[in-house]
């Protein structure tokens, strides 16, 4: 992760924090998405062409409650961050964690789009081309 330019790092989680808060919320951690965390807990910046706003740990869970995350898109979907706009970024846990994208203020199942397998495939998707 340390290969990212102009992104605004915050003090790293600890695996202990990872596995206790993953545990709670009930997901399994990407790989990738660990590694990051171990590296920054969220923080934002430029990936390429795209924007990032990624949520720390400790705020994933409220924030997917504050944007009704299951409500409007069910018990398989979980956002870790956006676009700092309109668009939220996070797991498809019914796809094996695949990444997806869908506009943050119309959540529905049917605006959903993969962008990635994984979330390596993501970051080093986002450094290549424009996700949105």
């Amino acid at each position: 992760m340390k290969n990212i330019d102009n992104w605004s790092t915050v003090p790293p989680c600890t695996l202990r924090g990872i596995k206790k808060v993953m545990g709670e919320i009930g997901i399994e951690c990407d790989p990738g998405y660990q590694e990051f965390l171990l590296w920054s807990d969220g923080g934002e910046g430029y990936i390429g062409y795209n924007y990032l706003s990624l949520w720390s740990l400790k705020s994933l869970a409220q924030l997917n409650k504050d944007y009704d995350i299951k409500r409007y898109l069910g018990d398989k979907y979980f956002v870790f961050g956006t676009d700092g706009g309109s668009n939220c970024y996070g797991f498809d846990l019914s796809n094996d964690g695949a990444i997806f994208t869908s506009p943050i203020r119309d959540l529905d199942q049917e605006e959903i789009i993969t962008l990635a397998k994984n979330f390596d495939e993501f970051i080093n998707k986002a450094k290549k081309e424009k996700l949105n």
